[in-house]
């Protein structure tokens, strides 16, 4: 999971990202913070992109921490229909 894309990742399952910068600083957004509040899922993302494009050479690292049971929920409809009929 170290290798995934961002934009691989769908917002909504996303609990923070932690973005490393280059001088040793840290900073975190509280994804479920944001949509919790009412922020547009779209707006958000597209709201990181700006920013990931704009800091791209003062950021060392970014870590997506993923809501595993919001990707569990989203996953079990799924994969019922699929095995269905096995």
């Amino acid at each position: 999971m170290r290798d995934v894309d961002k934009k691989e990742v769908p917002i909504e399952v996303l609990r923070h990202i932690t973005v490393q910068l280059t001088d040793g600083t840290s900073v975190t957004v509280d994804v479920t913070r944001l949509l919790n509040n009412g922020a547009d899922p779209i707006e958000v993302e597209m709201l990181l992109d700006e920013k990931f494009e704009e800091l791209d050479e003062f950021i060392e690292a970014v870590d997506f921490f993923i809501d595993v049971d919001k990707v569990a929920n989203s996953v079990f409809p799924e994969t019922c229909l699929l095995l269905k009929d096995i």
